[in-house]
């Protein structure tokens, strides 16, 4: 069963599959550029696929009715920010990891 519909721009996921593996595609596109900028190409190649994959559990939360819009932004949020605290400390180094073995 699909989850109600929260407003216009909540509803502009199409509804066939091949549309929706297609959005997430889009979505996950612009984030290979910034990968690239980071890692090797074959990472940021694996990072567009695992991206893929993320945003069609995303596309699925949404219209989940026991999970919802709130439910995979939240999901969203957690991965981007335990993404820039990957990031920060392989380019920071905040947490000296020497010292927590």
């Amino acid at each position: 069963r699909r989850a109600p519909e929260l407003g216009p721009f909540l509803g502009c996921i199409p509804r066939e599959e091949a549309s929706k593996f297609l959005v997430s595609c889009y979505y996950s596109s612009y984030h290979f550029v910034v990968m690239n900028a980071f890692v090797p190409w074959y990472l940021a190649i694996g990072g567009f696929l695992g991206l893929v994959v993320l945003g069609r559990i995303f596309i699925l939360c949404r219209e989940h009715e026991a999970f919802g819009f709130l439910t995979g932004w939240g999901i969203h949020a957690g991965a981007d920010a335990a993404f820039c605290l990957i990031m920060s400390q392989m380019y920071i180094n905040w947490v000296d990891i020497r010292r927590v073995r």
